[in-house]
């Protein structure tokens, strides 16, 4: 079809105006969707995805148009903020130049009609400054389905979906649709396109594939509901292959239920598609289980989720709903045992183990990420599990999958072989380093006063003091998922205790040894877990405690913190500025009300021993807005020890004001 010259000045006037208008502050994006609100009521549909790119001063880029005979085109170019002023030129499949536009500004506009048929180029360029550019092409809307029509029409809206029968190929175009929805994978405000709506009903549980090929940038969603909220979403995807955004698609478990499929475009682009679903039924849960091969312990199998069925569908809130492929293994327990399963795998896998193989809700135990890789490459489970037969599953988050290797340790309750278990076998740890430490394969011979569910296994290890330090002793990493430590002056006597603590436990020692013992908080707690200590010169700490001025109750008190960081809180990511330290004699019960307001980001915390950090009684980092702090406490009668320091990582020290309000309950 031929326009007519009037209709083709008409849009060049149009589009023109919306140059001027566009530029500033305006996104890329932004500026395209202002052309697409001038040219489509003008019978003008965009072809093709939005072209993109970077150019340098006084650099060209060109970008192919196929272009048919006898049609005329409209052709917009964008550049960012940084480019200044952007020329472009349309050259004919000779290499000879048809239409220009040299106007200065960030944006250009070509109108033209093609003589002939073929690959036509246009010639991007930035005579002035630098930045990125992005290129549209935009003609009359029946221009845009050549390629992508036959098989059905457009698709429908969320109050009139088009139903889709599985197992074929729709065609159709978004031009001139609604926007019904906005996908979940785009972030929000990133499409305002119009879309295409088709209603899906299954029958059966099963695999649902889609494929969705563009001649725009497109996005494809599947949902529960069709409403635009991303909850509703069950999967979405904007580019199926890494530089191509005329491919989207998914593979996804799915239950008997009402679905809809999206045709959605990026930004405000839209065009003609070519839509192909395919359903595979799950497979009977019964014969999946009795085929389940054995996971033997102490062997490393190596498997792939890839092209499996998704049978189990754990749904574990660890494995994000888990619509992925999996893989089940059958696991026998003879006796009583600890059990640890290990899986590596080449995808952001997730790990499940069930008591009966078909029963969804018969989960035991369940992880997705374990280690500290970038991205998850790791799953690890350890639990006690009793005489049984049990189902191992190898899932993936959100849909991942791929190739595997999984091992199991089995261990029957009671054969402890950790050379650390008991005091005679303590192991000696030296301040600042670390030890990879196990429970694992130990007994539970210590108990801890912090300890709510005594009975998990435990090790021990020998620290020596050489003179009066702080002792400040952490748990990190590992897969034990609830760690205690606790330190003891006389090993496995319960009586001589001196400090116990979740991950973490701080003391003030005189010369002498010592004994650290990792133990699990609740009985099923057990595994591996980093440990380390500090020792701490405590001279200079004694030294600022006993300078300490007093804090005056009902006195406003103007002070300034600088100087080293001496003291640091367990709230205001580490607190690490200088600190001012007051000192706070509490007569009878009563309530203390404290309160800072400073030039700089203050955190505020209260401990009972000035210089063991364990004994801090409440911190507080920002009451309204970051320079003002504020505690409200009940203290027993006794000195207690008042910081005023700063957030972060030292940056933050100035003038500050406090205040304390105490009344006797």
């Amino acid at each position: 079809m031929r326009i007519p010259r009037t209709l083709l000045v008409v849009g060049a006037v149009a589009v023109a105006g919306a140059g001027a208008c566009v530029g500033g502050s305006m996104s890329i994006s932004q500026r395209f969707a202002s052309v697409h609100n001038v040219l489509a009521p003008a019978g003008f549909g965009q072809l093709g995805p939005i072209s993109e790119g970077e150019l340098g001063q006084g650099e060209s880029a060109d970008v192919d148009l196929p272009l048919t005979a006898n049609q005329c085109y409209s052709v917009t170019a964008f550049g960012d903020h940084g480019v200044w002023d952007l020329d472009a030129e349309i050259l004919d499949p000779d290499g000879t130049p048809v239409a220009s536009d040299a106007a200065r500004g960030p944006q250009a506009s070509v109108y033209f009609c093609a003589q002939r048929s073929g690959r036509h180029v246009l010639r991007v360029s930035a005579p002035s400054g630098a930045g990125a550019y992005a290129v549209g092409l935009w003609a009359a809307s029946e221009a845009g389905a050549g390629i992508f029509s036959g098989g059905g029409g457009g698709g429908g809206t969320c109050d009139a979906p088009v139903p889709l029968e599985l197992g074929g190929t729709v065609r159709g175009s978004t031009q001139g649709g609604n926007d019904n929805i906005m996908p979940a994978c785009v972030q929000p405000g990133d499409s305002s396109a119009p879309d295409a709506v088709y209603e899906v009903v299954i029958e059966q549980a099963g695999m649902l594939r889609a494929n969705l090929q563009t001649q725009y940038d497109g996005v494809l969603s599947l949902l529960a509901e069709c409403v635009g909220d991303p909850a509703a979403a069950i999967a979405c995807n904007d580019d199926l292959v890494e530089r191509d955004t005329t491919r989207s698609g998914f593979e996804v478990s799915v239950e008997p239920g009402t679905y809809y499929l999206v045709v959605d475009g990026y930004a405000v682009e839209a065009g003609g598609y070519s839509l192909s679903t395919e359903f595979e039924v799950a497979r009977d849960m019964g014969e999946v289980c009795a085929e389940l091969p054995l996971l033997a312990a102490g062997e490393t199998v190596e498997g792939t989720t890839a092209d499996q069925g998704d049978d189990f569908r754990t749904d574990q809130e660890c494995a994000g709903g888990s619509r992925a492929p999996d893989v089940g293994y059958r696991l026998e327990i003879a006796e009583r045992s600890r059990v640890r399963i290990s899986l590596d795998s080449q995808y952001d896998g997730a790990l499940a183990i069930r008591r009966e193989c078909a029963v969804a809700s018969s989960v035991v135990a369940c992880n997705d990420d374990f280690g500290e890789s970038d991205p998850p490459r790791a799953s690890q489970i350890v639990t006690a599990l009793d005489p049984g037969t049990y189902t191992v599953i190898v899932d993936g988050y959100e849909g991942e999958r791929g190739r595997f290797e999984l091992t199991a340790t089995v261990v029957p309750v009671g054969q402890a072989s950790a050379p650390n278990d008991a005091c005679s076998g303590a192991i000696t740890l030296e301040a600042g380093d670390t030890a990879e430490a196990d429970t694992f394969l130990a007994d539970d011979d210590f108990r801890g006063s912090c300890i709510q569910e005594p009975g998990a296994p435990d090790v021990v290890y020998e620290v020596r003091v050489a003179e009066r330090s702080l002792l400040v002793a952490e748990a990190t990493g590992g897969d034990l998922v609830a760690p205690a430590l606790y330190l003891q002056r006389t090993c496995g006597d319960a009586e001589a205790e001196i400090a116990c603590g979740d991950r973490r436990v701080s003391a003030v020692l005189d010369p002498g040894t010592y004994y650290l013992v990792a133990d699990g908080a609740t009985r099923d707690a057990m595994g591996s877990l980093n440990l380390s200590y500090s020792l701490s010169d405590v001279a200079p700490l004694d030294a600022a405690c006993s300078d300490a001025p007093v804090l005056a109750p009902g006195e406003t008190t103007h002070a300034r913190t600088s100087g080293q960081d001496r003291f640091q809180g367990p709230c205001g990511e580490g607190s690490r500025g200088p600190e001012s330290v007051f000192s706070l004699r509490v007569r009878e019960r009563s309530r203390v009300e404290l309160s800072v307001e400073a030039e700089f980001d203050s955190v505020l915390y209260v401990r009972s021993d000035c210089v063991d950090p364990g004994t801090v009684v409440e911190c507080n980092d920002d009451a309204g807005d970051s320079n003002h702090s504020l505690l409200d406490l009940e203290l027993d009668p006794g000195t207690y020890y008042v910081f005023v320091d700063g957030y972060g990582e030292g940056g933050e020290s100035g003038p500050f004001t406090i205040r304390a309000e105490v009344t006797p309950r």
